[in-house]
C-alpha cells in the first residue's frame, strides 16, 4: 500500500512539473501576441521622427525633411519617401504629381496632411502609397482635378473632396479595397456630390447625372441605382468586393466602358421600362456575373462586354443591331445565346448566333456540348472570336459556302477534326492558334499544307466517309438468325465508328446491338442499320418479310428445345433467298451450355476455394498476431513494475 502511495505521489510530482512548464509557455506566447498588437496598433508612434515635405516648384515630385509640425528647415535634405510616415504638402504647392517611391520599398506613408490652401491639382500622387490610410486638410483646398490613379492602390477608408472639383479621373480610386465612403464638402454648385458615400457627378450641358464611383470597400450586398441616374460611368463598381445583386433605374441609358469590371456582381435587374440602349466595352469583363436579364430597349453590346463572365445562358432583345464578336469572350459556362424574335440584325440557331441572313457566324458559346457541329450552309464568314476557347465540342464541319475564316476565330478552342467541305480563300491571322487540331478534305487533289496569316501552316488530310449498303427488300423464316453488314469501305475512322440498329416491329424480327437479326414470326418489318464517324452518319433500311417455319411449330428458336430440327440451329440454315447476311456459325441454341462455358465455370469454382482458402489464412495469421502482441504487452508491463519495485 505504502509502494502504491509512493509510486502515486511520484506521478503526481511529474504531473506538477509538467503543467508549471506548459502554463510557462503560454504566457510567454500571450506575453510576445500583445507585444505584437502593440507593435501593430503603435507603428505609426515608432516611427513619427519622420517626416517628409513636398516642395520645391510646382511640377517637382521631390519629398524634402521638415519638422514635426510641418515647418521648413533650412537647406533640407532630400529624403525618399519609403521612410516618410507622416507626409506634409507645403502650403504653397500647387500641383502634387508623380511623387518618386522607392522601386524596392514599399512606401510607409500612412497619413498626408495639406498645410495650405493652394493645390489645384492631384495626379498620380499618392498611387501604390500601400500603407496610405488618411488624407488631412484636402477639402480645404482649391483643388480642381484628380488625376488618374491619385488615389490607386491605398488603404484609404474614406475621403473628403473640396467642393471646387471639376474633374476626377474615372481610375482616381482604383483598387482602394478599404475605401467605403467618399464625401464632397457642401459649398455652392458643386460638380460632384455624394449621396450615401456613393460618389456622383452632375452633366449640366445634357442635364444628366452619372454614377461615378461606388466605393470598392462598402460591406452592403445589394444596391439600388437611384431614378435619376443616366449614366454608370467608366469604373464605377470595379472591383467592389461585397456587392452581390444591383437594380439598375429605368433612366440608365448607358452602362459605360468596364463599369462593373472585376467586382463580385453576381446579380443584375434593370427596373420595368428601363431606357438602356448601351452596354459598353468590358462592362462586366471578369466579374462574378450569373444572371442578367438584358432590356427590351438594347441596341448595343460592345467589344468583351460580357468576357469572362460565369453567364451560362443568354437573351438578346429584339432591338439589338450590334454586337461584337468578342462580347462573350472566355465565358466558359456559356451554353446558349438566345435571340429574340423579330430581331432584324440577328438569329439563334440551336443556341448558335448567326446574322439574320446567315452569312456569317458570329458566336459558338464555349460551353456548348456535342461531339459534332456541322455549320449551317449558307454561312460565308466565320467572324472573329467565333469558336474561341470552345470547350465541349471536338469535330466541326465547315460547309463549302465558307470563304472567309477570320483572326482568332478558333483561337485556343478544344476542337480537335475540322472538315472543309470547300475551299476557304482567307484563313485569318491566328485562326488556329493554340490549337492541336487536324484538317480534313473530301478532295484527293487539296491534300498538303494550308497556309495560316503570315507564320502558320497547317496539314490538310484526305477524309474518306463510310458507305453503307443493305438491299431494299429481304426474306427469311421464323428462327432464322442473320448478320445485318457492316460498313464496307475503308473508311478514315473505321477504328472508331459506331454502329446502332432498329427494328420497326421486333415481334417480328428483332435486332441486338451488334446487328444481329432473330426472326421470330410470319410478317413485315424494317430493319435499319446506322453508323457514324467524327463527321458523318450513314443509315441504310431493308423491309424483310419473315414466312413461317413449316418444320418446326416453335415460333421462338431462342427458347426451343428441340434438337432434332435442323432449322432450330442456324448453323444448318440454308436460306439462300436472304440477301442481307449469313447465318451465324458461333451461335449455339441448344439447353446445354458449351464445353468452353462449363470449364470456365469449373475455373471459376476453383478461384472461389482458392479466395476462401486465402481469407481463412489470413484469419489465422491474424490471430497469431493478435496473440504475440498480447505477450508482449504483458512482459513489458511485469519489467516496469520490477523496475518500480526496486
Amino acid at each position: 500500500m505504502l509502494r502504491k502511495y509512493h509510486l502515486e505521489e511520484k506521478y503526481q510530482k511529474k504531473l506538477s512539473h509538467v503543467l508549471q512548464l506548459q502554463m510557462k509557455i503560454i504566457i510567454v506566447i500571450g506575453l510576445l501576441i500583445m507585444g505584437m498588437n502593440v507593435i501593430a496598433n503603435d507603428t505609426y508612434a515608432a516611427e513619427s521622427e519622420v517626416y517628409g515635405l513636398y516642395k520645391k516648384g510646382a511640377y517637382s515630385d521631390k519629398v524634402y525633411e521638415c519638422n514635426a509640425d510641418g515647418s521648413e528647415i533650412s537647406n533640407a535634405n532630400e529624403i525618399d519617401v519609403k521612410d516618410v510616415t507622416y507626409l506634409y504638402i507645403a502650403a504653397d504647392v500647387r500641383i502634387v504629381k508623380n511623387i518618386k517611391k522607392s522601386p524596392v520599398d514599399e512606401p510607409k506613408v500612412h497619413t498626408v496632411k495639406f498645410l495650405g490652401t493652394a493645390v489645384t491639382e492631384l495626379n498620380r500622387s499618392f498611387s501604390d502609397f500601400v500603407n496610405l490610410t488618411k488624407i488631412v486638410g484636402l477639402e480645404n483646398t482649391p483643388l480642381q482635378t484628380i488625376g488618374s490613379s491619385t488615389f490607386a492602390n491605398t488603404r484609404l477608408i474614406d475621403i473628403t473632396l473640396p467642393s471646387t472639383v471639376k474633374n476626377v479621373d474615372s481610375m482616381a480610386f482604383n483598387h482602394c479595397l478599404a475605401l467605403t465612403n467618399i464625401s464632397v464638402k457642401s459649398e455652392g454648385t458643386p460638380a460632384f456630390y455624394s449621396q450615401d458615400g456613393v460618389l456622383y457627378k452632375k452633366e449640366t450641358s445634357t442635364n444628366a447625372e452619372t454614377l461615378y464611383k461606388y466605393p470598392d470597400g462598402k460591406t452592403e450586398e445589394s444596391y439600388i441605382v437611384p431614378d435619376n441616374v443616366k449614366v454608370i460611368g467608366e469604373w464605377a463598381f470595379e472591383n467592389s468586393i461585397s456587392l452581390k445583386s444591383i437594380t439598375i433605374a429605368a433612366t440608365v441609358e448607358t452602362i459605360a466602358r468596364s463599369a462593373f469590371f472585376s467586382s463580385s456582381i453576381e446579380t443584375v435587374q434593370f427596373k420595368d421600362l428601363s431606357q438602356l440602349k448601351t452596354i459598353g466595352e468590358f462592362a462586366f469583363d471578369s466579374s462574378h456575373l450569373q444572371s442578367i436579364t438584358l432590356p427590351k430597349q438594347l441596341e448595343t453590346i460592345e467589344r468583351c462586354a460580357f468576357r469572362s463572365t460565369q453567364l451560362t445562358a443568354i437573351d438578346i432583345p429584339q432591338k439589338v443591331n450590334t454586337i461584337d464578336s468578342s462580347a462573350f469572350n472566355e465565358c466558359i459556362q456559356l451554353a446558349s445565346i438566345n435571340v429574340a424574335s423579330g430581331n432584324t440584325s440577328y438569329q439563334s440557331i440551336e443556341g448558335v448566333l448567326y446574322t439574320q441572313d446567315g452569312k456569317t457566324l458570329c458566336n459558338y458559346p464555349i460551353a456548348r456540348e456535342t461531339d459534332t457541329y456541322i455549320i449551317k450552309d449558307g454561312v460565308e464568314t466565320i467572324e472573329k472570336y467565333a469558336f474561341d476557347m470552345t470547350q465541349k465540342t471536338p469535330y466541326v464541319t465547315i460547309p463549302a459556302s465558307v470563304k472567309n475564316i477570320n483572326e482568332f476565330a478558333f483561337y485556343s478552342s478544344k476542337i480537335e477534326r475540322m472538315l472543309l467541305l470547300g475551299n476557304v480563300s482567307t484563313f485569318g491571322e491566328m485562326c488556329f492558334e493554340r490549337t492541336n487540331l487536324t484538317l480534313y478534305t473530301l478532295n484527293a487533289n487539296d491534300v498538303g499544307n494550308v497556309t495560316v496569316g503570315e507564320r502558320e501552316t497547317h496539314e490538310l488530310q484526305l477524309y474518306i466517309p463510310p458507305v453503307l449498303e443493305l438491299a431494299k427488300t429481304s426474306q427469311g423464316k421464323a428462327k432464322d438468325i442473320l448478320q445485318l453488314p457492316k460498313v464496307n469501305n475503308d473508311t478514315t475512322f473505321k477504328d472508331e465508328l459506331q454502329y446502332s440498329y432498329a427494328s420497326s416491329d421486333s415481334a417480328v424480327a428483332s435486332v441486338d446491338a451488334n446487328g444481329l437479326v432473330t426472326m421470330h414470326k410470319a410478317g413485315t418489318a424494317t430493319l435499319t442499320a446506322s453508323v457514324k464517324d467524327c463527321f458523318n452518319e450513314v443509315k441504310a433500311e431493308t423491309v424483310l418479310t419473315v414466312t413461317e417455319n413449316t418444320n418446326n411449330s416453335v415460333d421462338d428458336p431462342i427458347n426451343s428445345d428441340n434438337t432434332n430440327n435442323s432449322t432450330d440451329n442456324p448453323n444448318n440454315s440454308e436460306n439462300t433467298n436472304n440477301p442481307i447476311g449469313n447465318p451465324n456459325p458461333d451461335i449455339n441454341t441448344g439447353t446445354n451450355p458449351p464445353k468452353e462455358m462449363l470449364k470456365d465455370e469449373q475455373k471459376n469454382n476453383q478461384t472461389v476455394s482458392g479466395d476462401k482458402a486465402k481469407v481463412e489464412t489470413s484469419d489465422t495469421s491474424a490471430m497469431i498476431f493478435i496473440e504475440i502482441m498480447i505477450i508482449i504487452s504483458g512482459l513489458g508491463i511485469m519489467i516496469f513494475r520490477r523496475k518500480e519495485n526496486s
